[in-house]
């Protein structure tokens, strides 16, 4: 074999493992398919995008294969052949990718972002996108602890195609069930690697937070509970965050507001001074604001 098909071949250790893949008892078929295709989907997906195709095509399966090989005693272990007949065409000047190793590279890069990301919301640290148009690269700034990362200028968005796949490698984590640990990469290295355990599995949940900068929106409550002073608002005048619709809402001290406030601004629109309930998604990385927690009435004017 030449260089250069040499370059168009790469292995991808692959390593599954808990109750449920003991070489004696044997393997527990559905989720070892349920981890395999979700790999491929990462692999076929990353190439879909940076040949900026819609979907993977039967062209496509001619000139990209995925093949297991040198299956290992013990709890499953393999390796993943990628092979490419051809080049892929680079996405820009800054970005070269002209192997399956570089593939594999750029798909666990973005399973790095979007751990890195839930792993910040989790802990109510915020995470700022900063693009370097001179060398293609973004810097990732968490600002809950000033770590910087850089990574090429598509993963932010070639993240968001990966997500639902990295979301359901996660959800077959379970140290009481078959599947304590998918490894997929070089063990010996956490480059390149996708590792999928209990630590990484938290973090792939919806994760619900309020966020702190506070935001003025103008809207109309239309019902209310006067007991428990919540209800819901129509946001007529909304921001990036709280984008017009309807919301639920309530207020932040209840303390701070009697009946007749509640009596003078219903069906009133009025201007309020909130923060934003928001619910991240991991599987497909998008935040919406379920409620809205008011902190002051700012003014009103008759509807």
């Amino acid at each position: 074999m030449n260089d250069k098909s040499d370059e168009l071949t790469s292995n991808v250790h692959f390593h599954i493992s808990g109750n449920g893949f003991n070489p004696k008892s044997g393997y527990n078929l559905k989720y070892l398919l349920a981890s395999l295709n979700s790999v491929q989907n990462i692999i076929e997906k990353t190439y879909t995008f940076i040949s900026e195709k819609e979907r993977f095509t039967n062209a496509d399966e001619a000139n990209l294969q995925i093949k297991i090989k040198d299956i290992e005693p013990g709890s499953f272990q393999a390796d993943l052949q990628i092979l490419m007949g051809s080049v892929i065409l680079p996405v820009t000047d800054m970005l070269q990718l002209n192997n399956p190793k570089q593939l594999w590279s750029l798909a666990t890069q973005c399973y790095k972002y979007v751990h890195n990301l839930l792993k910040a919301k989790s802990k109510g640290e915020k995470v700022k996108v900063e693009t370097n148009n001179s060398d293609g690269t973004v810097n990732i700034i968490n600002e809950g602890n000033g770590n910087v990362t850089v990574y090429p200028s598509i993963v932010p968005e070639l993240s968001k195609k990966l997500t639902s796949n990295f979301n359901q490698l996660n959800g077959l984590i379970d140290n009481q069930g078959p599947v304590k640990e998918i490894l997929i990469g070089n063990e010996k290295s956490n480059d390149n690697i996708i590792k999928v355990d209990k630590e990484t599995s938290q973090y792939f949940v919806k994760q619900t937070s309020i966020d702190d900068e506070v935001q003025i929106v103008r809207g109309i409550i239309y019902k209310i509970d006067a007991t428990k002073f919540t209800g819901n608002i129509n946001v007529k005048n909304g921001n990036a965050l709280i984008q017009p619709g309807k919301y639920k809402f309530s207020f932040i001290d209840k303390e701070e507001f009697t009946i007749d406030d509640i009596k003078n601004i219903l069906m009133t629109e009025t201007e309020f001074r909130c923060l934003a309930k928001t619910r991240l998604d991991p599987s497909n990385l998008k935040e919406d604001v379920v409620e809205i927690k008011i902190m002051k009435i700012e003014k009103n004017k008759a509807a």
